[in-house]
């Protein structure tokens, strides 16, 4: 439903969340077929008969603090996390002087993410990423910063004179602090500039957020922009 997409969309980063089991990212075709069709059924099952059709997966990168590779550069793991069950799916290591650009396409031959919906942060914004992720049958949510900088500045120009089609508001209170997050979405995208090279690109996102911090008084405001796959009447 609309509303799961949205709620996942305004949670931020969920990469920080527990890492359950992790299967390994070095063995390309036969561990994605041993994962798809031997490990995760059992898994399903172990869960309580989870269905990992229609899952959110997140792609994100750590740094592994004070260790080198044999090349002397620092480890940087990339990790593809579902959402729902809390569990690790892949790794791929970003070697030497790539960049997480470069290992993403490998990560996401590794799993099966057939009918998943992809989350990415703005590295990982690029056409040809979207293009894999259509290509294995997923969708994708892609966060735009400045590293996209004609993208961006086209989204904040469609969401300051387009329609909003829908919108959502989340009130998050703990830890002391209060934060209120807003998520519009726009299906217009005459704003974007050659939105037919991003594949099946078929809306805009927008997610405001306001926090107030209750010891010190202090408010914050902030906005992350997101381009997707998914149609605003998402069922997931």
């Amino acid at each position: 439903m609309l509303k799961e997409f949205k709620n996942f969309l305004i949670k931020g980063n969920v990469v920080d969340m527990a890492v359950g089991f992790i299967f390994g990212a070095a063995f390309a075709t036969v561990i994605k077929s041993l994962v798809t069709n031997i490990i995760m059924p059992p898994v399903g099952l172990l869960l309580g008969n989870v269905d990992f059709s229609s899952l959110f997966i997140a792609l994100d990168g750590k740094t592994i603090k004070g260790f080198l590779t044999q090349d002397g550069y620092p480890l940087h793991i990339l990790t593809a996390f579902c959402a729902k069950n809390r569990m690790s799916l892949g790794q791929e290591t970003v070697e030497g002087k790539e960049n997480e650009i470069v290992a993403i396409p490998r990560l996401l031959d590794l799993i099966c993410i057939k009918n998943c919906i992809i989350t990415i942060d703005a590295m990982g914004c690029q056409r040809a990423i979207a293009n894999k992720i259509r290509e294995n049958e997923a969708d994708y949510i892609l966060q735009v910063k400045g590293n996209q900088k004609t993208l961006l500045e086209n989204l904040e120009d469609s969401f300051a004179v387009k329609k909003i089609i829908t919108t959502d508001v989340n009130i998050d209170c703990g830890h002391g602090r209060v934060e209120v997050r807003k998520c519009s979405i726009i299906t217009d995208l005459e704003f974007i500039e050659d939105a037919h090279k991003w594949k099946d690109l078929q809306t805009i996102i927008k997610i405001d957020s306001a926090v107030h911090f209750k010891k010190t008084k202090i408010d914050t405001t902030s906005t992350r922009y997101y381009i997707s796959s998914l149609p605003a009447e998402a069922t997931l």
